[in-house]
């Protein structure tokens, strides 16, 4: 399983889970049913300063969920250089 392979996805505090994790299919731009989140590995946007390395392998995570039958499309400006796990398709 993928969440078995990062301690990104076993986050133990709530300033941790403050810290790294951002959604970005929010506001105006939202779609139903669509579900995208981030899971920081390294520096605090907010003051800079740098998180422990939860994962060495990987600077960020990104997760899609799409609940509907259809194909979604997202901008998520604040990431680049992603690619599909493996295991991507359920």
């Amino acid at each position: 399983m993928i969440r078995l392979r990062s301690d990104l996805f076993r986050l133990t505090t709530g300033q941790y889970i403050i810290d790294r994790v951002g959604f970005h299919n929010i506001r105006n731009r939202q779609q139903a049913g669509l579900i995208v989140m981030s899971l920081k590995n390294g520096i605090k946007p907010s003051f800079e300063a740098q998180l422990r390395d939860l994962n060495p392998m990987h600077d960020a995570i990104l997760v899609m969920v799409n609940m509907g039958y259809r194909e979604k499309t997202i901008e998520v400006r604040t990431v680049a250089g992603f690619q599909f796990h493996s295991m991507n398709m359920i």
